[in-house]
């Protein structure tokens, strides 16, 4: 699977040839429905075009708000450092990829995402490498492109 942070603007992230593109939980449940899992990344059909070219959505997932909220649904609180952020949101949208390929045929191959629509904070880059630890830490082979 490689993984594309793209140079472009939103737009050129919908129109990319790359299998999925990653966005913000909300945004792909606005568009294609589905529920939110906290604490969870999911990999929603774009067969209807409603996100772009790309054939796959993978949410971010959504975490908890605070510490009661987390012991309840046994999920991880939204940590405070841009790294960690970075990383424990693509662990799990990785996570939701391989699973989906682990069970469908249809493979995800290709995965672009565009820092500014997930949000990414002035501290980009501490956010940037948690995403590449998550990413080499979940995949064999990986390559990242601008």
């Amino acid at each position: 699977m490689a993984v594309e942070v793209l140079d472009t603007d939103i737009r050129g992230l919908f129109d990319s040839p790359v299998n999925a593109v990653v966005v913000p939980g909300w945004f792909a449940h606005e568009r294609i429905g589905g529920r939110p899992k906290l604490g969870r990344s999911q990999v929603l059909s774009n067969s209807a075009g409603a996100v772009g070219k790309a054939k796959w959505v993978v949410t971010t997932p959504p975490f908890a708000a605070d510490t009661e909220q987390a012991e309840e649904y046994c999920v991880p609180k939204w940590p405070d450092q841009p790294e960690q952020q970075g990383f424990e949101t693509f662990s799990r949208v990785l996570a939701a990829i391989e699973e989906h390929n682990s069970h469908d045929a249809d493979r995800i191959e290709s995965v672009g995402f565009e820092p500014e629509f997930l949000n990414f904070s002035v501290a980009y880059e501490e956010e940037a490498r948690g995403v590449v630890r998550a990413v080499r830490g979940q995949t064999e082979s990986v390559r990242l492109t601008k």
